[in-house]
């Protein structure tokens, strides 16, 4: 299994045109992952970008490591980009990120995409007379009624 190292230090070769690092949050703000990426991948040889998923949670004051400057090209991805009761870090964020921002709400999903809403109402009450299978079968005949 080939490393993260052997990767970059092939990059930097020209070996490997571009590569993919998926990672977490924590990771992708811890020190050594930083320190990889600033001390290992040329500009001159590789342009990078950084995808952030639930980018709102980027904007704590621990993650917001991960937004270094080394990264040519930078999206962020969230439903909800805005970091509650966090202005400070809900402007880094956007600072980083950029405020350009594409919005498909679920109005767009439902006429563009064909998606059709179930509003579903049942109740989870369960007595000591009504056993697990009872709820178990319950669901199931829920799931039935859903793809009929």
């Amino acid at each position: 299994m080939i490393t993260q190292l052997e990767i970059i230090y092939k990059l930097n070769l020209g070996v490997y045109k571009k590569a993919t690092f998926i990672t977490t949050h924590s990771t992708s703000s811890s020190n050594s992952f930083i320190n990889v990426i600033e001390m290992n991948v040329k500009e001159d040889k590789i342009k990078t970008t950084f995808v952030g998923d639930e980018v709102h949670g980027l904007g704590s004051k621990i993650r917001r490591k991960a937004l270094i400057s080394k990264y040519d090209y930078r999206i962020g991805l969230s439903a909800t980009p805005s970091r509650w009761f966090d202005d400070e870090g809900s402007s880094i964020i956007m600072d980083y990120f950029g405020n350009k921002m594409f919005e498909f709400s679920i109005e767009d999903a439902i006429r563009q995409l064909h998606i059709i809403i179930f509003q579903l109402k049942f109740s989870l009450q369960t007595t000591r007379r009504q056993s697990t299978s009872n709820l178990r079968k319950e669901f199931l005949n829920l799931g039935e009624m859903m793809t009929t």
